[in-house]
């Protein structure tokens, strides 16, 4: 299904964006002003947002919700030793990766090694698409 004309969201997507344009285009001096006033709106909000961050504050509206306290295990093992880590209840553990080469499973399946029966348990296929950007001030 690629043709755009099949898809009312794509036909109403289009019809205001090309809305948009013409009300650009009209008003040419509205939005060059509106644009500097959301850039210089956006440059203070991220502003605001670095300080309060950095100072682990709240403050306006820069609400902290919860505070999440985290241990680096590996160096507090590399602090303690490996024995004292172990003691207090820290453990090494190793988490297994499986993976397989896209061709090897792809040779597999033509040679029946892997039934054609579980290839919608076993694979996925996801589009990449080009698409619009979000909306951005014109």
């Amino acid at each position: 299904m690629s043709d755009q004309a099949v898809l009312p969201e794509v036909t109403a997507f289009l019809a205001a964006r090309d809305e948009l344009d013409t009300f650009t285009r009209a008003h040419p001096d509205i939005i060059r002003e509106y644009r500097r006033r959301a850039e210089d709106l956006d440059q203070k909000r991220q502003d605001a947002d670095h300080v309060c961050r950095a100072k682990g504050i709240s403050c306006g509206p820069w609400r902290i919700k919860n505070r999440a306290t985290r241990y680096r295990a590996d160096r507090i093992r590399e602090v303690l030793g490996p024995k004292a880590f172990k003691a207090i209840g820290g453990k090494t553990e190793t988490v297994a990766v499986h993976s397989i080469a896209k061709e090897h499973v792809e040779d597999a399946i033509k040679t029946g090694k892997i039934s054609r029966a579980i290839l919608k348990d076993i694979r996925t296929i996801t589009p990449n698409y080009k698409s619009p950007k979000p909306g951005r001030l014109p």
